[in-house]
């Protein structure tokens, strides 16, 4: 048994604004009747040297090699990442701040009119480890002009306390 509790801390970003501000608007879960969308694995790591959450949509290369650079992956410690065909696609980066041993899993992209809307599931193990980490999960979607929409979930272990 997993205990699984939906935040609704539903965040939602449209990045790719000159300046790299962030415009948010409110979000929900996505409509159940939204079609699945397609996505493809890019990166993967339970570390990396962020040092804050992170959800966003990358649109570009400029921001994508800084967030590779961020990874600790662009410093010969991992194999690069698949180039990405940025007028085809964009990417979906989630950071997490955990402990030692918890990952995170980016699933369920749907397109609504203007929106993108995706699930971060964060899994704890839900023991009291000293260690900090930073994981970072990537996909890869069609491009469109459009929102995120986060949905956030924790799904924790069986031992631990509510």
């Amino acid at each position: 048994h997993h205990y699984t509790t939906a935040l609704q801390l539903a965040r939602c970003f449209r990045l790719g604004i000159l300046s790299g501000l962030i415009a948010c608007r409110p979000s929900a879960p996505a409509p159940r009747d939204l079609p699945p969308q397609s996505s493809t694995l890019v990166y993967q790591s339970i570390s990396s040297r962020f040092e804050h959450r992170v959800r966003e949509i990358v649109r570009d290369s400029v921001r994508w090699n800084r967030i590779m650079d961020s990874t600790g992956g662009a410093g010969g410690l991992q194999p690069p990442p698949p180039p990405v065909d940025f007028a085809k696609y964009m990417l979906v980066v989630a950071v997490e701040v955990t402990g030692a041993g918890d990952s995170l899993v980016i699933s369920a992209p749907r397109f609504g009119d203007d929106t993108l809307f995706v699930r971060v599931t964060v899994y704890s193990l839900c023991e009291p480890l000293d260690e900090t980490t930073f994981p970072i999960q990537v996909i890869r979607v069609p491009r469109r002009n459009a929102w995120l929409s986060v949905e956030e979930v924790r799904s924790r272990g069986p031992r631990c306390v509510q």
